[in-house]
């Protein structure tokens, strides 16, 4: 029997930290944009990851490094939906000095990326004239979400929730509206 190898992809969109006990979080593992992963080009199915999270045992981690829970499926810890953006994962972290410390670097912009584990159940590959061919991930079992150093799709963030992110939503639309240009940041509100 052939054993599914375990993957990892990370995403660039905003999760952000509640105003409460800075340990609430939201973000993106995941989106549904195309990314570069040098040989070749990747794109997620939404409907993979809308039958993976049933009844999932899916966990939080900080580097996707499982000696460093943050929150839990299985608790109510961590809840993840799908939605027109991607992943969308809403966690409340274990009140533990690496979360603090995770809280701290997602605050400061020194953390600002999300990224999920999962093994490929059922993918295809479509050729693309002149480049890299397409791999469509059509049904996955997800294993883990990570707050992250280094994203492999640039598409996701992490960022802080609350107040910080109403500021950074501001500072946005006012540096369009000065023709400035600007990383488009999703940003996460409580849902």
């Amino acid at each position: 029997m052939i054993e599914k190898m375990i993957e990892t992809r990370t995403s660039v969109k905003n999760l952000g930290v509640a105003v409460d006990n800075g340990l609430s979080f939201c973000g993106y593992a995941a989106t549904w944009e195309t990314y570069d992963m040098s040989s070749f080009a990747e794109r997620i199915e939404p409907a993979a990851f809308t039958r993976a999270i049933v009844n999932a045992d899916v966990m939080a981690l900080l580097n996707h490094d499982s000696t460093l829970p943050l929150a839990r499926t299985t608790n109510g810890s961590l809840r993840l939906t799908v939605d027109d953006v991607g992943l969308r994962c809403d966690f409340d972290a274990v009140d533990t000095s690496y979360a603090r410390d995770m809280s701290g670097l997602v605050r400061a912009g020194v953390l600002s990326s999300m990224s999920f584990g999962f093994r490929c159940l059922a993918d295809l590959y479509e050729p693309r004239a002149g480049t890299t061919p397409l791999r469509v991930i059509q049904d996955l079992e997800i294993l883990e979400v990570s707050v992250v150093a280094f994203p492999a799709n640039p598409g996701t963030s992490i960022d802080t929730r609350g107040l910080d992110l109403w500021r950074a939503a501001q500072a946005e639309a006012s540096a369009q509206a000065e023709g400035t240009k600007y990383r488009r940041r999703y940003i996460c509100l409580p849902s």
